[in-house]
């Protein structure tokens, strides 16, 4: 009888535990990244055909100070680019001769995974100081005085030192890093493919972007939409270096750009920064950028990269993806010629542009520029002025423009300018260094944009707008502007009444004296107004630029204008800081009203 009972109880027990073993033994390794070397980025994948558990076993070098990991390995998401397990925060982890290792089981979700293995050094900052890296258990004390002095006394820009360390470290521990990931699935060599779900969602993907890109995306909006937007760059409080905006294609106007306030964290180097907001937009044309600069991207990472690397850039999702048909998509070119009211572009070193138009209404005009500047002054830049009284309306300045990409002193300015009826005429001027086809530093991302564009904005009638031509500006008696070195110039005109001109002259003078300066002669060659220092003011930038604006009153008769310069400090060639309106260096008489 007993017998009877017990065998059946056993023979359950055994078939359990085989079914156990079974299942024990139908797990594999899914994921498994070894061998590491340093400063590397590897990532594989895998598929869940259904819900289950997996077990990973993760290693990396640590501080012995807090245990603080040298390299990062994480698994994502690849259909929600969710995070859901990283080394670094992992609180369950052993740390001893040098390495950490993590141990963990996740009950994930049916569907596609990417695991990361990166051996970059992660940096750490708090309280606004910064945390230098201290030895593990296996650095000697001679490593350990490097690093202090490299990080110990705020010094990041010198890392020959701790590469050193590093070639070496990883060069003879490599084998013990890395990352394993086990469970029932598939295992797959590549991880972009993987990210096929996430962009099935997508209105549009500007992502996996490298070094030096300019991206743009055009998109015409239908009806009400929601776009949840997803973009990771690079970016600290003060600065942006990768980035992404969205603009209003009609107007000019933006209507969403990534800044380092709404973003977070987005994983590795403090500097990756990722934003995933929602924007709402109305019916209506758009335009999508992304730029990068020369350096951290999914070309090649200079520091530790983001959770995410595969969407270094700007992916769009819709919300609801039965709105499908609200968006269009189309090619977009920036601050296009073919519509410009004028365009300097591709300016070189050492040159100055000047064009002159005429609005026959008043207008809100779209003003495109790029130039260089820095420390608050632009050296590089353009501004537009009343063709009859040469008073500026515009100038680029720098704490209006923001980082146009590459160097930081590449500036640009995208806004919209009211300007009444009337005729004005834009400038655009370069120094002798860093321009269009002759960069000293790393160029702007819209090259060719390097000047001055002026667009129409909206609805536009080509009647509301006409050349300028001087010659019939009744008001305009004489203009010798802008002059160069070793010059004289002269200019005629005549008056049938008595006038009141008005005088805008700017000139080089000091000390009592002019070396660039005007003058008028009557019929007879007598001079009856001239140009003296004790009549002229500051004109910025060095002392000796000078600058007047009066009205004088000239009885009819024929008069000349002259104006002359010296062999030195002249417009085109400053041997000092050049004025504020450098093209104005000469004389300009106009009617006074």
């Amino acid at each position: 009888m007993m017998s009877a009972t017990v065998w059946p109880h056993r023979f359950s027990l055994l078939a359990l535990l085989l079914l156990l073993a079974g299942t024990a033994q139908a797990q594999s390794t899914l994921a498994e990244i070894d061998d590491i070397d340093p400063r590397e980025v590897r990532a594989v994948g895998f598929v869940l055909e259904q819900a289950g558990d997996v077990t990973l076993t993760a290693t990396a070098p640590v501080t012995s100070q807090r245990s603080l990991p040298l390299g990062d390995a994480w698994l994502l998401n690849a259909n929600t680019r969710e995070v859901m397990w990283t080394l670094d925060t992992a609180e369950d982890y052993i740390a001893r001769d040098g390495i950490r290792e993590a141990n963990a089981t996740l009950s994930l979700p049916a569907g596609a995974y990417e695991v990361y293995y990166t051996s970059f050094p992660v940096q750490y900052e708090y309280e606004g100081r910064w945390d230098g890296w201290y030895e593990s258990d296996r650095i000697g004390n001679v490593v350990r005085d490097v690093v202090d002095e490299i990080f110990g006394n705020n010094n990041r820009g010198n890392w020959r030192e701790w590469n050193d360390w590093e070639d070496a470290y990883y060069g003879r521990r490599g084998s013990q890093l890395g990352i394993t990931v086990q469970g029932n699935g598939q295992a797959l060599s590549r991880v972009s493919d993987l990210a096929e779900g996430f962009l099935s969602k997508a209105a549009f993907s500007l992502n996996d972007q490298g070094d030096d890109r300019y991206v743009q995306q055009g998109f015409r909006v239908t009806a009400p939409l929601e776009l949840d937007l997803y973009a990771i760059g690079e970016m600290q409080r003060d600065d942006q270096y990768d980035f992404a905006w969205i603009i209003d294609a009609d107007t000019g106007e933006r209507v969403w750009a990534m800044d380092y306030f709404n973003t977070e964290p987005a994983g590795g180097a403090s500097k990756n920064r990722v934003a995933n907001t929602i924007l709402k937009l109305e019916p209506g044309n758009y335009a999508a950028f992304y730029v990068t600069d020369d350096s951290h991207s999914s070309q090649r990472w200079n520091a530790a990269p983001p959770y995410d690397p595969l969407f270094w850039g700007l992916t769009a999702l819709f919300t609801d993806t039965d709105q499908r048909d609200a968006i269009e998509l189309y090619d977009y070119e920036h601050a296009a010629t073919a519509d410009a009211i004028l365009a300097f572009r591709r300016v070189r070193d050492d040159e100055y542009r000047s064009e002159g138009f005429t609005l026959n209404r008043p207008m809100e005009l779209r003003v495109y520029a790029l130039g260089e500047g820095s420390g608050g002054d632009m050296y590089d830049y353009g501004w537009i002025a009343d063709a009859r009284t040469g008073e500026r309306v515009w100038t680029m300045e720098y704490y209006d423009t923001e980082r146009a990409g590459g160097a930081s002193k590449n500036r640009a300015f995208d806004d919209v300018v009211r300007l009444e009826a009337g005729s004005y005429i834009a400038h655009y001027v370069t120094d002798d260094s860093h321009a269009f086809g002759d960069w000293n530093s790393s160029p702007p991302y819209d090259q060719d944009a390097w000047g001055l564009t002026i667009l129409p904005i909206g609805e536009f009638n080509p009647r509301d707008v006409a050349a300028y031509n001087p010659s019939e500006d009744t008001n305009l008696l004489a203009q010798l502007a802008p002059i160069r070195d070793h010059s004289r110039k002269r200019e005629s005109f005549t008056l049938d009444a008595s006038t009141d001109v008005r005088i805008v002259a700017l000139g080089e003078g000091d000390d009592d004296e002019m070396y660039d300066y005007g003058w008028i002669e009557d019929e007879d060659g007598r001079v009856v107004w001239e140009m003296t220092y004790r009549m002229t003011d500051h004109a910025g930038g060095a002392r000796k630029n000078r600058m007047l604006d009066t009205v004088i009153t000239l009885r009819p008769g024929t008069y000349t204008a002259y104006y002359r310069t010296d062999g030195s400090h002249a417009f085109g060639d400053w041997n000092s800081s050049p004025p504020h309106n450098p093209a104005g260096w000469g004389i300009t008489l106009i009617k006074a009203e």
